[in-house]
């Protein structure tokens, strides 16, 4: 609420819930009295209340004979409020500005062969804080009733958190219908939430060091009291990030833990994330025999990080066809059958140059004799590298080269991999 010593304009609302009752007899006082005056052309009604109903038909209000306009959503600052005290228009409104940042960055990006670091800093330079406006209120209010269990849904799901993923999947070089918990493994990129969840707690640790005089001290006193939806989600926020901790201790010394409170929040994030991509294949049959889309991916995968093939492969569609192959978001029959009425089991989903095996990654990289040449080549360049290579398994050979921990061999597997899943496709 923003007062102005001889002017009301339409920055200033009276909630008449019992929130800001203080503050509504002191803007109606200094209207009696003459202090104040409003502007009848800006000045908006909006009542709140839970089903977000606007009562146009039902009230009328009046200033000096001219009736007021009851609305059933108003802009302030970029931000639009709704009677039902949600925040979902000021969300879209938000994804459509960022959306359209983005869109002018892809472009700008498209014929540039940046790297994924750099692009990521543009990312969270130019469109993060246009997703993070006002994340404040509106963050809490998106995920009320928060529980450790729920976190990983809910900042998943959260609307504004789609323009992060697809600016991640327009980077990594991959398709929409890649897994998203893939795409954020290999950028190793927190959800926007979590960032957004500490600028509400350090929004909250300001209202709490407020002069108990102020007009918005008073009102969060009074929400405190009232256990309104807001104040609830912050307790909520930090309840699951100081486990063991009694509340009114940590809101004493909030100020202090903000990192050990992110940290918390990653933490429980990084866990369901890992349990997400190590899910157990569904059973045998009806074509869901290892129906984890990540079964592969799962084997090489250990950390919640930039994976390193990524910093040093410079050529976008070498990094590309990569992270394709790595994160299941190919052309091979074991991806393609996928999608089919009555898909075959992942065992049955057979290579056409190939005909008795199937179209596995392993059998991409170490199997087909479609890509003999390129693999030959591959291989040897790793061999003089090193020299113990050879002697390992099949199998361990596959994550290995998965594994892409080394640069050379990325550069080497990467021009591989770009070069086979070219050769194919002339083939076909």
């Amino acid at each position: 609420m923003t007062f102005h010593s001889r002017y009301i304009d339409e920055s200033s609302g009276i909630y008449l819930n019992g929130i800001c009752r203080v503050a509504a007899a002191k803007i109606l006082k200094g209207i009696l009295v003459g202090t104040l005056t409003i502007s009848k052309q800006k000045t908006k009604v909006m009542i709140f209340n839970k089903p977000g109903r606007s009562y146009a038909l039902k009230f009328k209000f009046y200033v000096d004979g001219t009736e007021i306009d009851i609305v059933s959503e108003y802009c302030y600052l970029g931000v639009i409020f709704q009677p039902s005290g949600l925040f979902n228009k000021a969300q879209d409104y938000l994804y459509m500005k960022a959306t359209k940042a983005k869109c002018f960055l892809f472009k700008m990006l498209a014929n540039q062969n940046i790297s994924v670091p750099a692009a990521m800093h543009l990312f969270n330079t130019l469109i993060g804080p246009i997703l993070s406006y006002a994340s404040e209120v509106i963050l809490p209010m998106s995920v009320a009733n928060l529980r450790e269990s729920k976190l990983y849904k809910l900042f998943e799901n959260i609307k504004l958190e789609k323009c992060q993923i697809a600016f991640c999947k327009f980077v990594l070089g991959v398709p929409s219908r890649a897994t998203n918990a893939a795409v954020k493994g290999e950028l190793g990129v927190f959800p926007l939430a979590i960032n957004m969840c500490i600028h509400a707690l350090k929004f909250l640790n300001r209202l709490q060091l407020m002069g108990s005089d102020s007009l918005v001290s008073k009102s969060f006193h009074d929400s405190v009291m009232l256990d309104l939806p807001w104040y609830k989600s912050c307790c909520n926020i930090i309840k699951i990030s100081t486990p063991g901790i009694q509340l009114p201790v940590v809101l004493d010394k909030l100020n202090n833990l903000y990192g050990c409170i992110k940290i918390k929040l990653q933490d429980i994030y990084v866990k369901t994330w890992s349990e997400v991509i190590n899910r157990k294949p569904a059973p045998l049959g009806n074509g869901n025999a290892q129906g984890n889309k990540l079964r592969i991916y799962n084997k090489f995968k250990t950390e919640f990080a930039m994976e390193h093939y990524l910093k040093c492969i410079i050529d976008k569609h070498t990094r590309s066809e990569l992270c394709k192959l790595r994160i299941s978001a190919h052309n091979l029959m074991v991806e393609r059958l996928r999608y089919v009425p009555n898909k075959p089991d992942v065992d049955k989903r057979f290579c056409k140059h190939c005909p008795t095996k199937p179209d596995t990654e392993f059998h991409f990289v170490l199997e087909c004799t479609q890509n003999k040449n390129y693999r030959q080549i591959m291989l040897d360049k790793i061999q003089d590298m090193f020299p113990q290579f050879d002697t390992l398994p099949d199998d361990v050979k596959f994550i290995k080269l998965m594994q892409c921990t080394d640069s050379e061999v990325a550069v080497i597997v990467g021009q591989f991999v770009k070069n086979s899943v070219k050769g194919r496709r002339v083939a076909s």
